[in-house]
């Protein structure tokens, strides 16, 4: 997205946005996804004004898709190239002389799809969303029912059917392995910031002109802004 904001073609100006990672579903099963929010607008290179974005979209999702597959394809070929991607199962055959290399071809003549909609709720119920699950761990208290012969039972949510409340029923030992599921590994960090909101660019956003830094923020609805200071309020862990 970076790349592509600042194309002439389409923003031609810096953008900011940042990555809250999540690794659990309601039945605590591997599921490691990324929610991302980005801003409605932009800064201009020159770093002298705020851009809006257009109301229709921000980004085209074509352009997207051709980026994310150049990208993801060139990512795997350098894991590969420098054996740091496990193969097993039926992919152990793509270790094979050729194979990877007919793999990522493939993959390049196929259509990505990008799909990209508008929050539901709008921005307040995202950003209320993320705040509560920042520093939360994949279960917690309230959720758990039983403890009974060594089998516990929780609450979860079958999104699969309508959101329906269930009760799940499992062994201690598979509750732990599930929850042990998501504890992050040293040194890889829950949240990312990314573009304008990355560490090595805070210094110049405090340089820039008033107008620059809060004129997009003025436009911004006030449950908005209260959201937002919602969420950095729990990143910050205050």
């Amino acid at each position: 997205m970076l790349e592509l904001a600042r194309d002439p073609k389409h923003l031609g100006a810096d953008i900011g946005f940042l990555g809250v990672l999540h690794t659990w579903g309601q039945n605590l099963e591997h599921h490691p996804h990324v929610h991302y929010i980005v801003p409605a607008g932009c800064l201009a290179l020159d770093g002298s004004r705020w851009i809006d974005s257009s109301p229709r979209f921000f980004l085209p999702v074509k352009a997207l898709s051709r980026s994310f597959r150049r990208k993801f394809r060139a990512g795997l070929g350098e894991l590969f190239e420098h054996n740091r991607l496990q193969l097993h199962g039926s992919l152990q055959q793509l270790a094979l002389p050729g194979a990877f290399s007919h793999f990522l071809s493939e993959l390049g003549q196929k259509d990505w799809v990008v799909y990209a909609k508008p929050p539901f709720g709008g921005p307040e119920h995202v950003l209320n969303y993320l705040a509560r699950y920042t520093h939360r761990v994949a279960i917690s208290n309230h959720r758990l029912v039983a403890f009974e012969s060594d089998r516990v039972s929780f609450c979860w949510r079958d999104y699969a059917h309508g959101g329906k409340q269930k009760v799940m029923t499992v062994s201690a030992h598979e509750l732990l392995r599930r929850f042990l599921l998501h504890v992050l590994p040293g040194g890889l960090v829950r949240i990312r910031h990314f573009g304008l909101f990355a560490n090595r660019k805070r210094s110049s956003a405090r340089t820039l002109p008033r107008s620059a830094r809060h004129g997009g923020l003025r436009r911004s609805a006030r449950a908005t802004q209260l959201a937002l200071s919602s969420l950095l309020r729990h990143h910050a862990g205050r």
